[in-house]
C-alpha cells in the first residue's frame, strides 16, 4: 500500500507540471501569432523612426521614406519644401527649423494640377529667374503614362502660393506647364535666357501632327516663350516669334539625323 501511494503521488505532480508547461507554451505561441498578424503597425513605427530633419515633422498619414526635399535659399531660418504622399495624393509642406533643432510644419498645400493629379511623387527644383527675384519652386511629375505637369510656386514668408501666368489670349491662371504626348500633340518645356537679359524664360515647344497617318505631312511647330514680369510669367509674342524664326532657320535634328552622326559613314 505504501508503495502504491508513493507511486500515485509523483504521477499527479507530473500531470500538473506538464499542464503548466503546456499552458505557458500556448500563451507564448498566441502572443507570437498576434505580433506577426500586425506587420503594418510595426512597419510604420520602424519606418517613422528613421525620419530625420524636416521630414520628421510630416503629418502621421505621410508615407515614410518617400519624400522630395528642397531647402530655400537666403532665409533667416532654415526653411524647406517637402513633397510627400498621403492616401495616394501628393502634398506639399512648408517646414521651418526651430532654435532647438526641432522642425515645424507651417503650411500644407495639396498638389493638384488642373487636369489630372500626380500619379507618383513629384520632383522639387528651385529656379532663380533673376538675382534680385525670389527663387521659384518647380513641382514636376507625371500625371499620366505620357504626360507631365510642372506647377510653379513661390514662398512668401511662412506661406507658399501658386505663381500666375498670362496666356497668349490674355487669360491669367495659375502657372502650369505641360510636356509629353497627348493625341496628335507633343510638347517639351525648357528653361533658358532667351534674350540675354539675365533672366530665365520658360520655353514651350509644341509639335502637332494634324495628319499622323501621312508620313510626308510636315508637322506644325509652335513655340511659346513666357518671360518673368511683374511677379508672373507672361506670354511674350516677340520672343516667341523670334524663337520660331530661329527654329525654322536652324531646325533641331531629327532622331534619324542624330543616329547617322553618331554612327558615321
Amino acid at each position: 500500500m505504501r508503495f502504491g501511494r508513493w507511486n500515485k503521488v509523483p504521477s499527479s505532480n507530473a500531470a500538473v507540471l506538464f499542464l503548466f508547461i503546456g499552458i505557458a507554451l500556448t500563451a507564448l505561441l498566441v502572443a507570437f501569432v498576434m505580433q506577426r498578424s500586425q506587420p503594418g503597425r510595426s512597419s510604420i513605427q520602424e519606418r517613422s523612426a528613421i525620419r530625420t530633419g524636416p521630414t520628421a515633422a510630416l503629418p502621421a498619414g505621410a508615407v515614410a521614406g518617400d519624400e522630395a526635399v528642397v531647402e530655400f535659399i537666403a532665409t533667416t531660418v532654415p526653411t524647406y519644401a517637402v513633397a510627400y504622399l498621403s492616401e495616394g495624393a501628393a502634398q506639399l509642406a512648408l517646414i521651418e527649423a526651430g532654435a532647438a533643432g526641432e522642425h515645424m510644419v507651417r503650411q500644407v498645400v495639396p498638389l493638384t494640377p488642373s487636369v489630372n493629379r500626380y500619379v507618383e511623387l513629384p520632383d522639387l527644383t528651385l529656379m532663380v529667374v533673376a538675382p534680385e527675384e525670389p527663387a521659384l519652386l518647380l513641382v514636376a511629375g507625371a500625371v499620366g503614362p505620357t504626360k507631365d505637369a510642372i506647377l510653379v510656386m513661390v514662398r512668401e514668408g511662412r506661406m507658399l502660393r501658386p505663381v500666375n501666368m498670362r496666356l497668349k489670349d490674355g487669360t491669367v491662371a495659375p502657372a502650369e506647364f505641360w510636356s509629353g504626348t497627348s493625341g496628335v500633340r507633343r510638347a517639351a518645356v525648357s528653361f533658358s535666357d532667351v534674350d540675354g537679359d539675365g533672366q530665365q524664360e520658360i520655353v514651350v515647344r509644341i509639335v502637332r501632327h494634324d495628319r499622323p497617318t501621312e508620313e510626308s505631312a510636315a508637322p506644325q511647330v509652335e513655340i511659346e516663350v513666357y518671360a518673368w514680369r511683374l511677379g508672373m510669367f507672361m506670354y511674350d509674342q516677340e520672343l516667341s516669334w523670334a524663337m520660331a524664326m530661329s527654329d525654322d532657320l536652324f531646325p533641331a535634328p531629327t532622331a534619324e539625323e542624330v543616329d547617322a552622326e553618331d554612327t558615321g559613314p
